[in-house]
């Protein structure tokens, strides 16, 4: 299950959201996740420690900072390169850290210049039941 203490801080989310990602995710899968939320969020953690430590104001020109259109440029010749390594390597592993590197730095991105909130409402969960598989 879900730890939705750490989901959002956001009284939005709730353990029937929560509840309903979990089933959500094991209905498109098949299965469990292999990470909870809780883990995914502490593995970009890490690599947004990464990415401080090695774009920073004392490693480069622009001191670490980017505007929206500079991460979506990297964001993107990152994607191709996951695209690449997931089409002609073997196996998942390399796209995955890729991967990694492309959430945070849409983290980044998000911190440097913002990001409006999605508002959920009542409705929105109640129709996410249509698709959600019945046990």
């Amino acid at each position: 299950m879900i730890d939705t203490k750490t989901i959002c801080n956001d009284s939005v989310y709730t353990g029937v959201v929560a509840n309903r990602i979990q089933k959500a995710i094991e209905g498109i899968t098949g299965c469990l996740p292999l990470h909870t939320f809780d883990e995914v969020a502490e593995i970009v953690k890490g690599e947004r420690v990464y990415q401080l430590y090695c774009w920073n104001p004392n490693t480069t020109p622009s001191n670490g900072t980017h505007n929206t259109a500079a991460f979506l440029t990297y964001m993107k010749d990152y994607i191709d390169e996951a695209i690449h390594q997931v089409t002609r390597c073997s196996g998942d592993d390399e796209a995955l850290e890729t991967v990694r590197k492309i959430t945070a730095l849409g983290f980044a991105c998000m911190e440097q210049n913002g990001a409006p909130m999605r508002e959920i409402s009542d409705e929105l969960i109640e129709a996410a039941d249509a698709w959600l598989p019945k046990r």
